[in-house]
């Protein structure tokens, strides 16, 4: 009984957190979306203790295959160094996650099983990940990466 009542704990203040997040998402309007995105994004960064929040859209108009940069609709870095680009072939075992509807939380960039990810991690000074697939019903719509 105590394990359940300790995971309530933890568990409430993260349902807060999340709810607060969507109401300022949905409570704003058109003019003000980027502005609330980006404060959104950056209390997410600061809560997470992570050096970057991005939100890439994977337009649904657009063969899966396409070469061209994930588009990066919106970002936080706590850092000046710009929000690294990637297209899907840089990152083959994160996309095979987030079109399977799995999230991939990566500690160490040695964990990625994928040598073609961790090199892509790697390159643009990424050292830990978690990626969050966006989807409406069961299209990939693009997806929320943390990344330290």
């Amino acid at each position: 009984m105590v394990g359940l009542f300790r995971a309530r704990q933890e568990r409430v203040p993260f349902e807060h957190f999340v709810g607060d997040l969507s109401l300022r998402l949905t409570e704003v309007d058109d003019a003000n979306i980027n502005s609330r995105l980006k404060s959104v994004m950056r209390d997410i960064g600061g809560r997470y203790d992570v050096d970057r929040v991005v939100l890439r859209w994977l337009p649904m108009d657009r063969p899966e295959a396409d070469s061209r940069l994930l588009e990066v609709a919106a970002a936080w870095s706590r850092t000046s160094k710009p929000v690294p680009d990637f297209a899907p072939q840089d990152v083959p075992w994160f996309m095979r996650q987030a079109r399977d509807g799995n999230p991939a939380f990566v500690d160490k960039i040695s964990q990625i099983p994928s040598e073609t990810d961790r090199r892509a991690c790697r390159s643009r000074n990424i050292v830990s990940v978690a990626a969050m697939p966006l989807a409406i019903g069961t299209d990939l719509i693009g997806g929320l990466t943390l990344t330290g």
